[in-house]
């Protein structure tokens, strides 16, 4: 009856505010664009009315900022989640506005808001067949494909994978057949390697939650999982490295958390890690030498309101400085980043992914996709942009052995109806920053969450191996999900035959 009546309110706003009452709604709207810079960027940049239709401010976007300001009712008064944001200081403890200010915020957004989503611009089309690989299907099957994560270990010739319901991880050969299971009791979210055995963060929890029931585990071949860091508010990555230069390593590990998370700094032997940045939602980090100073620093990639690429120079003092190399509006949803040198010139590129549309029931989004920033004296600069729904994770390697770094990419949400090939894209690159896109036949025998890119067969190409989670937060057609509880194929391994 609310959703309903607010409904009807906000087609009233819109209809009045085109009816030709120039001068009041011309002062209105001018009034409500200044509440809204200047509230709405306090937590955030400003959400240009644009970005999203008329629908989803009003029934998703609106209703869950106004309780952000303060606002609340006896409803929300019962929510975890607003004692959660109130005693870490999110949200404020009383309206910062009245509520006709409210009002006049909200008739802004309806009136100035598109009808119906924005189109994505123009772009090549993505053809079948071109790419260099040949698709296999993994002896594993599973009844319930709930990959959360996937890992080539480098010089074995094995996949590992993560799955949830229930948290286990997963050693299986390069033919897909199992070989070893470890139970976590816990999502992976990340698999990395060192020393002959896996690191894994274990989210505790995969859907969006504040518990502190996260931890970091080393597995070994024939050994139970041991914990080596816990009370990890969703961990969903972790660096294990010497950035101090004492000959120990030190973990940085993003705690996405939901409402509130941080990422941690723990050194060994010190029961209390440090906190280098209070903010939820950080979902990749990667270590390297951004400044040719020699030590290594690392990079972030923040999601939730922030949506930021975060820079962390080593200090060479045990600690960083923290800059932002660039932010987006908080729809932009970014999902993935790693870093490259794709025009040879010795600085490393950022290949970033933005297409998570699972928070609510939200249509596709135009600026959605995968890009290439460039560090230019005035800030990031794009290079490359190609519009892709859902776009969740990319990969960078010469996949083609031609000299050059071409492109992967998968959706986990991406426009089944119209463009179902979104599923996995392969960019070949054709010089001058323009890539060409191709995918398999078999690119929506899963829905793809994560994948892995490693030499799998040790003939010195880059091989892939996608893994399916195919009970997200959004609905797909149905021919597809009984097509994938009969095949249950929880992944796809995809044979580089360059070489």
């Amino acid at each position: 009856m609310r959703r309903r009546l607010h409904s009807i309110l906000a087609l009233l706003f819109l209809h009045s505010a085109l009816r030709g009452q120039e001068t009041v709604a011309l002062e209105e709207r001018l009034e409500g664009l200044r509440l809204a810079r200047q509230h709405c960027v306090t937590c955030h940049l400003f959400p240009d009315p644009s970005a999203l239709d008329l629908k989803t401010w009003h029934d998703e976007v609106l209703p869950r900022m106004k309780y952000r300001l303060g606002f609340t009712s006896p409803e929300l008064e019962k929510s975890t989640n607003i004692q959660i944001l109130r005693e870490h200081r999110r949200i404020p403890l009383k309206p910062v506005m009245t509520e006709a200010q409210w009002m006049t915020l909200s008739r802004f957004y309806f009136a100035e808001a598109p009808a119906a989503p924005r189109p994505q611009v123009d772009h090549e089309p993505i053809t079948v067949g071109g790419t260099p690989f040949d698709v296999r299907l993994p002896i594993l099957r599973l009844t319930n494909q709930s990959v959360c994560a996937v890992a080539i270990r480098p010089g074995s010739r094995e996949i590992w994978i993560g799955q949830d319901h229930p948290g286990i991880l997963l050693r299986l050969g390069s033919d897909g057949a199992l070989l070893e299971s470890f139970p976590l009791s816990s999502p992976p979210a990340r698999i990395r390697f060192k020393d002959a055995q896996a690191w894994v963060a274990g989210m505790g929890v995969l859907t969006p939650n504040d518990q502190s029931s996260g931890a970091l585990f080393r597995v070994a071949a024939g050994a139970s999982p041991s914990s080596i860091l816990s009370g990890l508010r969703r961990p969903v990555d972790f660096l294990d490295a010497d950035f101090d230069g004492d000959g120990a390593s030190e973990f940085v590990v993003a705690e996405f958390g939901n409402n509130i998370g941080r990422l941690s700094l723990h050194h060994p032997g010190i029961s209390k890690p440090s906190e280098l940045s209070g903010l939820p939602g950080t979902v990749a980090l990667e270590a390297a030498d951004h400044d040719g100073d020699g030590r290594l620093d690392f990079a972030a990639l923040v999601s939730q309101e922030t949506e930021s690429l975060l820079l962390f120079q080593n200090d060479g003092k045990g600690g960083f400085r923290r800059s932002s190399l660039l932010q987006k509006p908080p729809q932009h949803g970014h999902s993935h980043f790693e870093s490259a040198d794709f025009d040879g010139d010795g600085r490393r590129e950022f290949l970033v992914c933005n297409g998570d549309n699972g928070e609510f029931n939200s249509p596709l989004k135009p600026y959605h996709g995968v890009r290439i920033y460039r560090r230019a004296e005035a800030g990031m600069e794009e290079k490359w942009f190609y519009p892709l729904n859902g776009a969740y994770s990319a990969h960078a390697a010469d996949y083609d052995g031609d000299g050059d770094l071409d492109v992967a990419a998968i959706s986990y949400f991406p426009d089944y109806a119209a463009n179902p090939r979104e599923s996995f894209v392969y960019f070949e690159n054709l010089g001058g920053w323009r890539f060409r896109p191709s995918t398999i036949k078999e690119c929506i025998a899963g829905r793809w969450m994560v994948m892995a890119s490693g030499d799998l067969d040790g003939d010195g190409d880059e091989d892939l191996v996608l893994g399916s989670y195919i009970r997200g937060p959004t609905t797909v057609p149905e021919f597809l999900m009984r097509t994938w509880d009969s095949s249950r194929i929880p992944l796809l391994i995809l044979r580089n035959r360059t070489r």
